[in-house]
């Protein structure tokens, strides 16, 4: 009896809760979104409101004449402050109404008006700080000679056997990097080649939208599935030792049905259904996304792809001249039905995540600042270590765990090696190898 109820629950559902699938879909990944901005403010309240007093001085400072400014400075950067402001203000305007009030048939104009006010804040913005982008291309070409240099050269103190043995390990590593970044622009290029080719030379629905894929042989799907397993498996453990458990389990549980899924439709498969991806597939990638917004949908695609683990056959009954017939519908139909809505809210609610992770200061700030426990803050005094520049942010003071320590430790590296390196700029290509302290990215 509750197996059975459980069959046909999961047979039907979707087509009895579509009337309600839009919103609830909707406003669970927004509650999300709400309920995390709340706690927050709560949390950080002396925080908020001094970032708030910060960001009325920058409003104030941005259209007041600064000491020892010329009038015609000022004019300048004035009107290129209000030119940014309001071009900003206009791209947001448009996103806002686009995703709100442009129905599919506007999707060209309101792609199409946001992108140029990009494009027109791109120019402007290369035109305004152009010079100093060129010289931060310079500083960047200058760090990669720097960097070659010491990779490929022998060392001062170094045996020519130590120098032969890294330069060849350090070769090796670089070939098999081109190799795979190679592979996978070129594989990324066959992939849209291929989807534009057969998209363009024959009529393809949505529905079978997976024979533009290449290759798609029982093995080959199920690597994929693994693939996207093994990402989640990665995010699971990298936030574990952060100390994020829940984020952790998330991922977990996308880890273990990466495997289950495929591994059902393997047994599940007959000659005239072979096994192929499933919707699962991109509800488990896009759980990988670092937006909430996309996380919950794809764990509501996920979730519904699942249900196919107690009914393979999900949908509604339908009466026709013939008699009763049974019409395929899960919440891909749904998607596809209400696509322009779906794609306009969640394209404005990812903007509104990044928009507020980019606003409000980031936790390790925050314990930096307001934290009143001074166990946390790393003195140098204690340590050992020479007081630099680099080691006042606010992201070197939390200490605590043998990888935090071990990111302190790397931090003071990296600083050394800046500073380092900032000497030997002015100085020829043979004191750059010759630097006995500069060590090898790539043979570390």
């Amino acid at each position: 009896m509750i197996v059975q109820s459980v069959q046909e629950f999961s047979k039907y559902f979707i087509w009895n809760a579509r009337g309600y699938l839009l919103p609830l879909t909707l406003a669970i990944p927004a509650a999300m979104v709400a309920i995390s901005l709340v706690g927050y403010v709560y949390k950080n309240f002396s925080l908020i409101q001094k970032k708030l007093g910060e960001a009325k001085e920058f409003l104030v400072s941005s259209f007041t004449q600064k000491k020892g400014e010329s009038d015609s400075e000022f004019r300048k950067r004035v009107v290129k402050n209000i030119f940014i402001g309001a071009a900003c203000t206009t791209l947001f305007a448009g996103m806002v109404s686009a995703c709100v009030v442009c129905p599919i048939m506007l999707l060209p104009s309101y792609l199409a008006i946001p992108s140029a006010v990009s494009g027109i804040c791109l120019l402007g913005d290369a035109l305004v700080n152009g010079k100093s982008y060129y010289k931060s291309l310079q500083e960047k070409v200058q760090s990669a000679k720097e960097w070659a240099n010491d990779a490929f050269y022998p060392r001062a103190g170094e045996s020519s056997k130590e120098a032969s043995r890294r330069i060849a390990k350090n070769i090796a590593l670089t070939v098999l990097g081109v190799v795979i970044i190679g592979g996978t622009i070129a594989a990324a290029a066959y992939g849209l080649y291929s989807l534009i080719h057969y998209a363009l030379s024959q009529t393809v629905s949505a529905w079978d939208a997976y024979n533009l894929l290449p290759f798609q042989t029982p093995v080959v799907v199920f690597l994929e599935y693994a693939i996207v397993g093994v990402l989640h498996g990665v995010l699971a453990v990298k936030n574990w030792l952060q100390g994020n458990k829940a984020a952790a389990a998330f991922h977990f549980g996308n880890l273990v049905m990466s495997f289950a899924f495929p591994i059902y439709y393997l047994l599940d498969a007959t000659p005239s259904a072979p096994m192929r991806i499933h919707h699962s597939f991109i509800g488990l990638s896009l759980a990988l996304l670092p937006f909430k917004t996309l996380k919950a949908m794809g764990t509501t695609i996920m979730l519904d792809s699942a249900l196919s683990f107690f009914s393979s056959l999900r949908g509604y009954d339908t009466n026709t001249r013939y008699g009763s017939k049974f019409e395929l519908y899960d919440f891909m139909n749904f998607f596809l039905e209400h696509m322009s809505s779906y794609v306009s809210a969640l394209a404005a609610m990812c903007g509104a995540e990044y928009a507020i992770d980019r606003i409000l200061p980031k936790k390790e700030e925050s314990e930096a600042i307001g934290s009143p426990n001074e166990k946390t803050k790393v003195n140098p005094a204690a340590s050992g270590k020479k007081k630099t520049g680099v080691s006042s942010l606010p992201h070197l003071r939390i200490v605590g765990r043998p990888t935090q320590t071990a990111a302190i430790e790397k931090n003071d590296l990296y600083t050394k090696e800046r500073s380092a390196r900032s000497h030997r700029s002015e100085r020829s290509v043979k004191s750059v190898s010759a630097a006995p302290y500069r060590r090898s990215t790539l043979s570390q």
